[in-house]
């Protein structure tokens, strides 16, 4: 008998909250700015450009494309220990003896910081191209990037 009363009591609730909840969910999103209204000038085109070289400012760090191309070319060696246990669970040596897991965590960090390079070339190559701001080098930025891209591609099957 309890059970069916708090059965009762709970359906009764979700009824009632069900007629008087907000029924208009139409909302402004203000995280979503259309293309056409975010470029206002040649400058905002140009600034936007940077986005694709900013990836590209990644290469260097620690756990990157350069710790993968420095230490599996044998121009940098990562120490070992005389204990005989490896360091960082054994992401250098596997870097240094060409025995890459897919769970390695450098090989990963560079992997997604080459694509993010490539999809924000790719992002900045669309937008300059569907903006109606037109200038005399709108086709140098988008050859420019077009450039950069390929560069990213070429560390990607390196």
């Amino acid at each position: 008998m309890k059970k069916l009363i708090y059965t009762s009591i709970f359906l009764a609730s979700v009824i009632l909250l069900g007629l008087v909840s907000c029924t208009d969910l139409e909302e402004k999103v203000y995280s979503d700015i259309p293309l056409n209204d975010f470029f206002h000038s040649e400058e905002d085109v140009l600034m936007n450009a940077g986005r694709a070289y900013t990836k590209a400012q990644r290469y260097t760090e620690e756990f990157s494309l350069w710790t993968l191309d420095e230490i599996a070319s044998d121009e940098m060696v990562a120490p070992g220990r005389d204990d005989g246990m490896v360091w960082d669970n054994g992401r250098w040596n596997e870097i240094q003896k060409h025995q890459l897991t897919a769970t390695n965590k450098i090989l990963t960090l560079a992997w997604n910081n080459v694509f993010e390079g490539i999809s924000a070339c790719n992002e900045v190559i669309y937008e300059t191209q569907q903006t109606s701001i037109t200038f005399p080098e709108k086709d140098q930025v988008i050859s420019e990037i077009k450039i950069l891209r390929a560069y990213y591609y070429y560390w990607a099957h390196g």
